[in-house]
C-alpha cells in the first residue's frame, strides 16, 4: 500500500497514537519499516482512548479502573464505557462493550500493537480519585474530611448510605442556630447534651484512634414507641447527610454482615441502627444477635472475620465511625454485651415539638450539614498542622477525664463507663471550642460545666442497666419470680420428708437454702420460655455468686450439706436474704 490517505470519514481528525501508527480512510495501520519499502499493516477499525484513571479506595485496597472512549473509522462515536484494570490490556471487553462490528486485525501481533497503542493515550487522560468511605483522608498532603459532595474527591456510596452529603458555606447565622440548641434545648439535657458531644466527638475518632483512645461503645436511645426516638436520631445524623425518619441508614431489620460492612464504610461519622422492637416472638432471637454483634463491633472495633467465594479468610472491617441505636426497651444481651452501651431514656412528650419541628426544618435546608463542614475544615486548619500534637493532646486528655470519672464515681459501675465518659467530655469540649470560635464574645463556659455535670450523673445510671444483665442478678430475679408465682416453691427447715416435685429448697431466717443444680436447670428453663439471655454455666454462676458476697461460703465451699426436719440430709447452696433485698426488692 503506497497510496496513504488520511481518513475523511473522521473530519481529517489526527491520529491520537504516536508514529509509527497512522490512521488511513479504512482503519488504523501501522507502518512496517522491515522492508525496504515501506508497507502498512492493518490493526483496527476503531481507535480506543483512554480518558480517565478511576482509583477507587475503599479503605482497604486501591483499586484501579478506567473510563475508554472510542471512535470507528467510519465516523461513528463509541460510548465512553468502563474497564477494570484486569480486564484492559486484553482486549476481551471490546465485543461486550461495544460492538461486533469492532474489528482488529488478523496479522500477528494486531492485538498487542492496539494495545500498545491505546496506552499510549494514559499520560492525556484525566485523573479522578473515587473513595469508598467517609471521614478524613490525606490528599496531596493535607487533611480532608470527605463526605459525598466533597469538592477535592468523588465519594460513592450506595444504597442507603446515599443520604450521606457534605455541604459547605455555613454563615453567621447557620451558627447561632446551633448555639441556639445549648441555649433553648429541645429536649432534656440529659438527652441532648450527651448526643451532640457524639456528634462532635465521631469526626475526631480518626486520631483518637491513632491516639489508641478509639471511642468503644454504643449510646442506646429508649422510649417506647411515639418517643419519637427516630425522629430525633435524624435529627443528629442530619450533620452529616439529609436524612429524615424514614431514610435511616441501617436497622435491626438488616443482616448483621451488611451493618458492620457500612460501618467500616462510615468512618468518622455518626451513624444509627435503628428500632430494636423484637414486634414477635421469632422477631427476638434475630434481632438480639444483631444487637449482640453491633455492641461487639463498636465495642471492641473488631470486625467480622468472613470466609471469601474460594474459602478465603477476607479481613475484617471493624467500625470506623460511631453509632447510636434506638430501642423500644433495654435489650437482653447479657452483661458483657451491655456493658458496651449507653443508655439515654427517651419518655413521651420529651420533645419540645414547636422547637423541634423548627430544627427539623433547619435540618432540612442543610444547617447542621454546613456547621459540620465548618466544625472539620476549623479543626483542619487549627490541629492538623501538627498532627502528631493534636493527636498527644486528645491522648492526655483522655486518660486525664477517665481518672477524673473513676476517682468521682469509684466502683458504682462497670469499667468501661469511664471510658465513655471521656470520649462525651471530649466530644463536648470541642463542640464548645468550635462555637466560641465562631462567636468570641459570647461565654459558653456554662454549658460545659452543665454537662460535666449531667454526664456524671448519667453514668452512675448506667450501673442499673448493667446489673439488670448481670448472670447473679437475672438469677436471683428470675428465681424469686418463680417462687412467687408458684412455678417452684420452698419447704421450711422443719418440715419432715423428701422434698416433692417443684421443690427447689427450703427457706430459714436468713437464707434460702436452694438445691443449686436443680434451681439452676428451672430458672434456664424459664429464660428459654421468655427469650432471656442466659448462658452463663453452673460452675461460673456458683463462682460469680461467691465472689460477690450473695450466698455463705464455709471452709471454702459454696455448697455443703445440712440436716433438715426428719433427719434428712440435703446438699444446699444458701443464698442471702439481704442480698436478695437488694437486687429483687421487697
Amino acid at each position: 500500500m503506497n497510496n496513504v490517505q488520511k481518513s475523511k470519514a473522521l473530519n481529517n481528525i489526527e491520529c491520537p497514537y504516536p508514529e509509527p501508527f497512522l490512521l488511513l480512510t479504512d482503519g488504523l495501520y501501522i507502518r512496517d519499516f522491515s522492508h525496504r519499502e515501506d508497507e502498512y499493516r492493518f490493526i483496527s477499525n476503531f481507535l480506543p482512548i483512554i480518558d480517565s484513571v478511576i482509583e477507587y479506595d475503599n479503605g482497604k485496597t486501591v483499586e484501579k479502573n478506567y473510563l475508554v472512549k472510542g471512535f470507528m473509522v467510519d465516523g461513528r462515536t463509541l460510548p465512553t464505557v468502563n474497564v477494570d484494570s484486569s480486564e484492559l490490556l486484553t482486549l476481551n471487553w471490546v465485543v461486550s462493550k461495544w460492538d461486533a462490528s469492532c474489528i482488529i486485525g488478523t496479522q500477528y501481533g494486531a492485538r498487542e500493537k492496539l494495545r500498545y497503542a491505546m496506552q499510549t493515550t494514559t499520560g492525556n487522560a484525566k485523573r479522578r480519585v473515587q473513595c469508598g468511605y467517609t471521614g478524613w483522608k490525606k490528599i496531596d498532603g493535607r487533611w480532608n474530611y470527605l463526605l459525598p459532595g466533597h469538592p477535592s474527591c468523588e465519594v460513592i456510596l450506595r444504597g442507603k448510605l446515599r443520604s450521606y452529603l457534605r455541604e459547605d458555606g455555613a454563615t453567621d447565622s447557620d451558627y447561632a442556630i446551633l448555639t441556639g440548641l445549648l441555649q433553648v434545648p429541645i429536649a432534656p439535657r440529659e438527652l441532648l447534651y450527651p448526643t451532640l458531644a457524639l456528634v462532635f466527638l465521631s469526626p475526631l475518632n480518626e486520631f483518637l484512634r491513632r491516639a489508641e483512645r478509639e471511642p468503644k461503645f454504643i449510646p442506646a436511645i429508649v422510649g417506647r414507641t411515639g418517643s419519637m426516638k427516630t425522629s430525633y436520631a435524624a435529627f443528629l445524623l442530619s450533620f452529616f447527610g439529609n436524612f429524615s425518619s424514614t431514610d435511616m441508614p441501617m436497622s435491626f431489620r438488616d443482616t448483621a454482615n451488611s451493618i458492620i460492612e457500612n460501618s467500616n464504610a462510615l468512618k468518622d461519622v455518626l451513624t444509627c441502627v435503628d428500632d430494636y422492637h423484637p414486634s414477635t416472638k421469632g422477631d427476638e432471637a434475630p434481632m438480639r444477635s444483631v444487637m449482640q454483634v453491633i455492641c461487639r463491633g463498636y465495642g471492641d472495633r473488631a470486625g467480622r472475620s468472613r470466609m471469601n467465594s474460594q474459602a478465603q479468610l477476607m479481613d475484617a472491617s471493624p467500625p470506623r465511625g460511631n453509632a447510636i441505636i434506638t430501642a423500644e426497651s433495654t435489650p437482653n444481651i447479657g452483661e458483657s454485651t451491655t456493658a458496651r452501651l449507653f443508655f439515654l431514656e427517651m419518655n413521651p412528650n420529651c420533645l419540645d415539638l414547636k422547637l423541634f419541628s423548627d430544627v427539623q426544618k433547619f435540618a432540612s435546608d442543610g444547617v447542621f450539614r454546613r456547621c459540620l463542614s465548618a466544625y472539620t475544615d476549623w479543626l483542619a486548619d487549627t490541629f492538623l498542622a501538627n498532627e502528631k500534637e493534636f493527636v498527644t493532646d486528645l491522648q492526655r486528655t483522655y486518660d486525664r477525664y477517665r481518672l477524673q470519672c473513676r476517682e468521682q464515681i469509684g466502683s458504682k459501675v462497670h469499667a468501661r463507663v469511664a471510658d465513655t465518659v471521656a470520649c462525651f467530655r471530649i466530644g463536648f469540649d470541642y463542640c464548645i471550642r468550635f462555637l466560641s470560635f465562631c462567636f468570641p464574645t459570647v461565654d459558653l463556659e456554662i454549658y460545659r460545666e452543665e454537662f460535666e455535670k449531667i454526664i456524671l450523673k448519667l453514668a452512675e445510671e448506667q450501673g442499673n442497666y448493667t446489673e439488670q444483665d448481670r448472670p447473679t442478678h437475672l438469677f436471683i430475679r428470675k428465681l424469686m419470680a418463680m417462687i412467687e408465682c408458684g412455678e417452684v416453691w420452698l419447704m421450711r427447715p422443719n418440715m419432715s420428708g423428701d422434698p416433692v416435685s417443684g421443690c427447689v429448697g427450703y427457706e430459714s431466717e436468713e437464707y434460702y437454702e436452694i438445691f443449686f443444680e436443680q434451681a439452676f436447670k428451672q430458672v434456664m428453663k424459664f429464660c428459654e420460655g421468655q427469650n432471656v439471655n442466659f448462658t452463663v454455666s453452673p460452675q461460673a454462676l456458683s463462682k460469680a455468686l461467691a465472689e460477690e458476697g450473695i450466698i455463705l461460703v464455709k471452709n471454702g465451699q459454696n455448697t455443703y450439706t445440712k440436716r433438715y426436719g426428719g433427719n434428712v440430709r440435703r446438699r444446699v447452696m444458701c443464698i442471702k436474704k439481704s442480698e436478695v433485698k437488694n437486687i429483687y426488692g421487697e
